[in-house]
């Protein structure tokens, strides 16, 4: 990792703060681990919520100066799956759903929100934004299942639909 990245992540990591921790089992991950692509940091925001910031590489661009929308979607989840470990909860993405509302910069600071807005029985529900400067630029809404029951799925049932009462089959 370059001096200036390191730099640079010194300079936008809040003040006497803890960021959120991931687990083992996320060490390699390529949004998160220190090694990763995308090398991501989030910090506890209330008693639901995870923030982070983020400066977009040249290669992450689909588009001429536009993030491309696979990195966006990845954002978004990289940042609702970190509000769970804030939560100290290990789950896997079951389902995503990204709305891009306008085209990202691929310059400049992005700052992610990520939010736990209901859970029911394994199933967690969260809400992410992609923003520039306070602009929402994409929002996520999200089904994560706990890593335990990917592999149990109840009664017969897939397990990403565990505890769902609708399958959206757009």
């Amino acid at each position: 990792m370059s001096t200036n990245v390191i730099q640079l992540r010194n300079f936008l990591e809040p003040a006497n703060t803890i960021h959120v921790q991931p687990p083992a089992s996320h060490a390699e991950c390529m949004a998160c681990s220190p090694g990763g692509l995308l090398g991501l940091r989030f910090w506890p925001d209330g008693a639901n919520s995870v923030v982070a910031s983020v400066r977009p590489r040249p290669e992450w661009q689909g588009y001429a100066g536009i993030l491309h929308g696979g990195v966006v979607s990845t954002l978004l989840d990289a940042a609702m799956t970190h509000c769970l470990f804030h939560h100290e909860v290990e789950a896997m993405t079951a389902s995503l759903k990204v709305r891009f509302i306008e085209p990202t910069p691929c310059a400049g600071q992005l700052d992610l929100r990520a939010t736990l807005s209901d859970q029911r029985r394994h199933v967690y529900l969260l809400d992410a934004e992609l923003m520039n400067h306070g602009r929402v630029l994409a929002r996520a809404e999200a089904r994560f299942i706990t890593s335990a029951n990917a592999h149990r799925p109840p009664r017969g049932e897939a397990p990403w639909a565990a505890g769902l009462t609708h399958v959206d089959r757009r």
